[in-house]
């Protein structure tokens, strides 16, 4: 690396620039307030004190930083759907494989049991079954009878599923201890 002795000395009598550490603060806490979040990542502190350094006002940083949150989140749950159904698709692979889809089947509707006791809406099945999967039932027994003869029908569900209760329950040791 070479120094040139004019840049250096023309920086060093530049005049500093000194930031408010207060005024960081309460940027950082303002705008985990109005954006609903426990804490920001290292960069974004890093672009709050950039923006401050150069008098960037406090919209301008919320949009900003708001739009870099969204963009992360947007990524991440995009991530997180792919991992959910590439795994559950891995499962029925390895139930088919081993002859135990009727286990696979009897775990998933535990699953979809639980995940309409936690929406409190024990009819949403027929609901969900019109448009997810573009058929008419009237009985939780028919969508029984339609999934166990198309078990990779049950993929468009996982994910809403999932979207309610734990994703411990999508782990294959979890799923084939639970049954024996």
């Amino acid at each position: 690396m070479i120094i040139f002795l004019d840049d250096y000395y023309k920086n060093f009598y530049k005049q500093k620039i000194y930031i408010n550490f207060e005024k960081i603060k309460k940027t950082i806490y303002f705008i985990c307030i109005n954006n609903n979040i426990s804490d920001l990542p290292i960069k974004l502190k890093y672009l709050i004190i950039y923006l401050i350094k150069y008098d960037c006002k406090f919209n301008i940083i919320n949009k900003i930083i708001k739009k870099n949150l969204y963009y992360i989140n947007h990524n991440l749950s995009k991530f997180v759907y792919n991992i959910i159904i590439y795994k559950w698709i891995n499962i029925i692979d390895i139930s088919i494989n081993n002859n135990v889809q009727s286990e696979l089947i009897n775990y998933f509707f535990d699953l979809y049991d639980l995940y309409l006791e936690q929406e409190n809406c024990p009819q949403l099945f027929i609901i969900q079954a019109r448009h997810v999967l573009g058929i008419r039932i009237g009985y939780i027994r028919h969508l029984k009878k339609y999934l166990t003869l198309n078990i990779y029908d049950t993929i468009y569900y996982i994910d809403i599923i999932f979207s309610k209760i734990h994703k411990k329950y999508l782990n294959l040791k979890y799923i084939f201890d639970e049954q024996n």
